[in-house]
């Protein structure tokens, strides 16, 4: 199983996340097992947000001059997205993940329309296209080769680096912020020092001061320490005990240390038990 491990090239934030629990980690990353069945797929709304404003900034670029020239900003913008959305919504099955979302791409059309306004007041339209969309980045850090993709970036009077986000609740959660610090050290050798990240929450109305996530260098020490300890148990050559979090993970139910499981699952798809492993 060391062996199987030693594999992996490079990790990335959300590898570090699944490796909190090297079973877990396992399972999704080296064995490829699928989770066990949802009764809901909660990614669907994430997924369909983002690849839809992906091709909304690339119809943007396609406009030219006429951008900075609009009349009706609102309507244009709402009707590319309308195109774009129009294009597959057949793919939506379920009427609660339509509703989230056209919130999602509603908010995020009102967003880019105060963006273009405020670029417009000031005079710096031509900064209104980010300068990458879903762009993969990799470093070593602290030793460990590290990639990630980042959603979109602007560069106007500052440089903006967002992740979209499309969970319920909206609150910047502990992981969101050791996602912003790991992207924040990820991207420093190509865009230099970074000191704040914008998790951006689509389902509500955007507002950047609830959304910035200000990283200090203690911050960024914490990481790059974690993220080395977490590489170590990817390659087996340390293993952590066990966490409070096992009732969140997709695989509980073929793992020995769950409780009223199947341990013959395990020991049957890995050849070891849990005690291996944690």
């Amino acid at each position: 199983m060391d062996n199987l491990c030693t594999r992996m090239k490079q990790t990335s934030h959300s590898r570090c996340e699944a490796f909190r629990c090297p079973l877990q980690g396992y399972f999704k990353h080296i064995a490829h097992m699928p989770p066990a069945p949802r009764f809901k797929d909660y990614a669907f709304t994430g997924s369909y947000v983002h690849t839809s404003i992906d091709p909304w900034f690339n119809q943007c670029r396609e406009l030219g001059d006429d951008l900075q020239t609009l009349a009706d900003v609102p309507a244009r913008f709402t009707q590319l997205m309308d195109e774009i959305y129009r294009k597959r919504c057949d793919t939506i099955l379920d009427p609660t993940d339509d509703d989230a979302i056209t919130l999602c791409l509603n908010n995020f059309i009102d967003f880019m329309v105060r963006r273009w306004r405020m670029l417009k007041n000031l005079g710096m339209l031509n900064n209104f296209l980010p300068i990458f969309v879903e762009k993969e980045f990799k470093s070593i850090i602290n030793g460990v080769p590290f990639h990630g993709f980042l959603d979109v970036g602007f560069r106007d009077s500052k440089l903006w680096l967002f992740d979209w986000k499309t969970n319920k609740d909206g609150h910047i959660s502990e992981t969101y912020i050791k996602q912003a610090t790991r992207y924040a050290l990820l991207v420093e050798d190509d865009l230099g020092p970074i000191t704040e990240f914008y998790m951006i929450n689509l389902r509500r109305k955007v507002d950047l001061n609830k959304a910035r996530i200000v990283i200090t260098d203690e911050m960024k020490q914490a990481q790059r320490v974690e993220i080395k300890v977490l590489w170590d148990i990817m390659n087996g050559t340390s293993f952590p005990k066990d966490t409070s979090n096992c009732g969140f993970c997709d695989y509980k139910m073929l793992c020995l240390a769950y409780p009223n499981t199947g341990a013959v699952i395990v020991e049957a798809v890995t050849g070891a038990g849990c005690d291996d492993w944690l």
